[in-house]
């Protein structure tokens, strides 16, 4: 199988959650929101783990080496989302055996192993020529597997930029995967995370 890395972004101010870090906030049974996308990487194929810090980076950082992941840290990352995905890029370019990586938010709890190792497959099946994305009924979300050959422009990214400046003009062919409202479902407010909690009861 294509061997396919698994970028966990971790980097994000929370501006929108009025003050704390929502990654370390308690969402069921005092487990830190951060911990389901980590399980769900960690639970999937994946031939490396990285983990994209910002805000808080010691706390997160130690999280994610206790759990098995590479870290790299973002100085840049109040200045946006751009110059975390950069720092990720960065770094797996240094990894020459890894074919894709997927670019996975941390702030996605419905995420499971299952959802990555069908993205996997999907991009193994195309031969990695492909960009591989989880969707909802058809429409495009998170996460999203990137090729290779895009990793240099994704390295190059900065501020408030994304891979929606690169992809859709990358030449390579969009597949999406159903995975659901997994897909759409990540925590930025409050009001969100109390809806998580609830479901999660």
């Amino acid at each position: 199988m294509i061997k396919v890395a698994a970028l966990l972004m971790a980097a994000g101010n929370s501006r929108r959650m009025g003050g704390p870090n929502k990654l370390l906030l308690p969402s069921f049974r005092n487990v830190a929101l951060i911990t389901f996308a980590a399980r769900a990487v960690r639970q999937a194929n994946f031939s490396a783990r990285l983990m994209v810090t910002g805000r808080d980076g010691e706390i997160t950082g130690e999280f994610g080496r206790q759990n098995g992941f590479d870290v790299t840290h973002n100085p840049s990352f109040e200045t946006g989302f751009g110059s975390s995905l950069s720092a990720g890029f960065s770094a797996l370019l240094k990894m020459p055996d890894v074919r894709g990586a997927i670019v996975m938010l941390a702030d996605m709890p419905m995420i499971t192993a299952a959802h990555l190792n069908a993205l996997i497959e999907a991009f193994d099946q195309v031969g990695g020529h492909a960009i591989i994305r989880a969707a909802n009924d058809g429409h495009p979300g998170n996460p999203v597997l990137i090729p290779r050959p895009l990793f240099v422009q994704m390295a190059g990214l900065k501020g408030e930029e994304s891979g929606s400046r690169i992809l859709p003009t990358s030449g390579f062919p969009l597949r999406l995967v159903e995975t659901g409202i997994a897909s759409i479902a990540d925590i930025d407010t409050p009001d969100e995370l109390a809806i998580l909690q609830e479901a999660l009861r």
